[in-house]
């Protein structure tokens, strides 16, 4: 084969070889773009849009944070803020503010509280009072034991005591009365019960005689106007 003719079947066999392997090369940088670019991208794209804008996810943790943190303020921050007053002040200041004004509530929670019990007892007082001046109006007699005059009842001697409590004649007790004869005794256990009910029931010596006991009524009348006497306003 003649020389030229063979040089020129070289130079085509390297240009197919080069093209060969241009073709390879092309190949592989396809594959590789497809594999790592394209899936980096498909990636990137997926992402949230935080991740994808600061490209780390950090900023996405401390976005939400401070999101929830603004979104659910702490519990009484209104209230903080109000009896603080201005926002630069220390926490000392705050807590200062705050404790004064939990006293002075106190304090007028208290004095208000005293105040209710004061008048509560001068109502008490002046209700009491004004009890004891309608009781001493209504009084028929002065408080005490005022004995009698001693009265004849014919067959012996009736003498009474006029017991009184809170202006009221409340008992009276025989001192003496007929009793030296089984028939004085019948009589006089029978009338004193009586004459001594209807003298509290009529609060006065006003009685009506008991039938059989004439003059033992009689001198229980006497006996027992003189011991009210004594006994009157």
């Amino acid at each position: 084969m003649p020389v030229g003719k063979k040089e020129k079947e070289m130079k085509i066999h390297l240009k197919k070889v080069l093209v060969s392997l241009l073709v390879i090369v092309g190949f592989v940088f396809y594959a590789v773009y497809q594999r790592y670019f394209i899936a980096q991208q498909a990636i990137v794209n997926n992402a949230p849009p935080d991740t994808a804008a600061n490209g780390n996810t950090s900023g996405t943790v401390t976005t939400a944070t401070v999101s929830q943190t603004e979104t659910v303020p702490p519990a009484n921050t209104t209230e903080t803020l109000a009896v603080s007053g201005n926002g630069d002040d220390n926490e000392e200041g705050g807590d200062s503010v705050s404790q004064q004004t939990t006293q002075s509530a106190s304090g007028q929670t208290t004095s208000g509280g005293t105040s209710a019990t004061t008048a509560a007892a001068s109502s008490s007082t002046a209700t009491s009072s004004a009890s004891t001046t309608a009781a001493a109006a209504n009084a028929l007699y002065k408080d005490g034991q005022y004995d009698g005059n001693v009265a004849d009842a014919y067959y012996g001697l009736v003498q009474v005591r006029a017991i009184i409590q809170g202006g009221k004649l409340t008992d009276v007790v025989f001192l003496s009365y007929p009793n030296d004869r089984s028939e004085s005794i019948k009589i006089n256990t029978y009338a004193t019960p009586i004459l001594k009910a209807e003298a509290i029931k009529a609060q006065s010596a006003k009685v009506n005689t008991v039938t059989g006991a004439t003059n033992t009524s009689r001198a229980f009348i006497n006996s027992l106007t003189s011991a009210l006497s004594q006994a009157q306003v």
